[in-house]
Formats: C-alpha cells, sequence, structure tokens
C-alpha cells in the first residue's frame, strides 16, 4: 500500500484518503459535490482544499 500522509490534527488530503480507500481522487470529489459520503465520514476545507478526519475514514473501511 502507498504511503498516507496523516497531519498532526489527524487529518489527511483528498488523494491520499483516496488512496487509503482505494479510490480515485475525482470519486470523492463526486461523492463531496452529491453529499454521498457525509453520512460516513465528514471532510473540512482548509484554505480552499478538502481534508477528510482520518479515524472517521478507517472507520468508514470497517
Amino acid at each position: 500500500m502507498e504511503e498516507i500522509r496523516v497531519l498532526p490534527c489527524g487529518l489527511v488530503s483528498r488523494s491520499d484518503a483516496a488512496k487509503y480507500l482505494g479510490l480515485k481522487p475525482n470519486t470523492l470529489a463526486t461523492w463531496n459535490s452529491s453529499g454521498k459520503h457525509e453520512e460516513f465520514f465528514e471532510k473540512k476545507f482548509i484554505g480552499g482544499r478538502v481534508f477528510y478526519d482520518f479515524e472517521k475514514i478507517k472507520s468508514f473501511i470497517e
């Protein structure tokens, strides 16, 4: 598995979240615009970029 960079605050970028989930970043972007993944894990906007809580992504996988 590729290395996933988790920020000290526990967030990951969209591309790292996609790597971890085995998806393409565009898939998460599509989910973002449709609100599909809101029920599974929340996103945060920082400087115009989307980040995800890594612990919630791991819980989503389990």
